[in-house]
């Protein structure tokens, strides 16, 4: 069931990317800097899909998905670069 939804989230992750998401970060992505970290072009469709399954990451559909088809490795390294280079704050009121 989760798989299912992993596109609807990651448009709407897509829609509020400048909320959570710095203009440096951004730049450094667009750029090439990521590239070492992930072994190949930065795809934001990619980051976004990888971001809309933190979270669901004991789940079944995370194992089939992610983890059987080999690609966490790639996720890892989308949200690694991330977690260390993102500066946006987020306002939650």
């Amino acid at each position: 069931m989760a798989s299912r939804y992993i596109y609807y989230i990651a448009n709407g992750l897509a829609m509020l990317d400048d909320a959570f998401i710095s203009d440096r970060f951004i730049t450094k992505a667009n750029n090439g800097f990521f590239e070492y970290a992930i072994g190949e072009d930065w795809n934001w469709e990619d980051f976004y899909r990888y971001m809309a399954w933190e979270g669901l990451h004991e789940t079944t559909a995370f194992q089939t998905e992610i983890v059987d088809k080999g690609i966490k490795d790639k996720y890892d390294a989308y949200r690694a670069a991330l977690e260390d280079y993102n500066l946006a704050t987020l306002d939650c009121q």
